[in-house]
């Protein structure tokens, strides 16, 4: 797996360590390849501690990953090469892929494609939006705000309202969990006036709920 983590201020440097395997690197990147056996129902920890201390243990929340098991590890390799053998041209097979292995939380696979897609020039939105997506599903705001930003502007160029406010949800709660607060609710009161003009009742009530909940935190 590609494991990447949140860049911590003031870090220099990273020691990656992951239990029951007993491997630990350091690197002065926020992500590390690990390439060595794994076992598959069988969930691994893993702990990361800045230069000066700082450690993720330190969370409320086990950070770790595991494997599929076996019988699903097979079923998703083939539907991943029925969709390789698809007419189709490689973005669209990139984004259908992408969200297959987000239907498995498949998501360090995910990010995979749709980081190269993105490197490929790709003007999609939903390419920016799938990807925004799933570094906030694994709580990486840091990496989320940029391609939630280019998702925005895209949908905003296509006056796609529905998108766009979508898109500044996600948006939203990512700039929550990075500590801004105000451009949080700037963003999340932007949807709420997309809605409005939809008519959507339900995702305006939904987002009265965000907002009271950060304005009272």
């Amino acid at each position: 797996p590609q494991l990447r983590w949140n860049k911590v201020a003031g870090a220099t440097s990273y020691l990656v360590n992951i239990d029951r395997v007993n491997w630990t690197e350091e690197t002065n990147q926020t992500e590390i390849t690990y390439t060595g056996d794994l076992k598959p129902n069988r969930r691994y920890r893993v702990t990361i501690t800045t230069n000066d201390g700082i450690s993720s243990k330190d969370d409320d929340e086990v950070v770790g990953f595991q494997l599929l098991d076996e019988n699903t590890q097979q079923k998703v390799l083939k539907e991943v090469e029925l969709i390789k053998q698809q007419p189709l041209s490689s973005e669209e097979k990139g984004i259908i892929l992408a969200k297959l292995y987000r239907s498995y939380q498949l998501y360090s696979d995910a990010i995979d494609v749709l980081e190269e897609l993105v490197k490929q020039g790709s003007q999609r939105i939903i390419v920016y939006q799938l990807l925004g997506d799933t570094y906030l599903e694994t709580e990486l705001p840091q990496l989320g705000k940029k391609p939630y930003q280019k998702a925005s502007d895209l949908a905003k160029d296509h006056n796609n309202i529905a998108v766009q406010a979508e898109i500044k949800i996600g948006l939203g709660i990512t700039y929550n969990n990075l500590g801004d607060r105000e451009k949080a609710l700037a963003l999340l009161k932007e949807a709420k006036k997309f809605y409005t003009e939809l008519g959507d009742e339900t995702m305006i009530q939904n987002l009265n709920s965000i907002i009271n909940q950060i304005e009272e935190e």
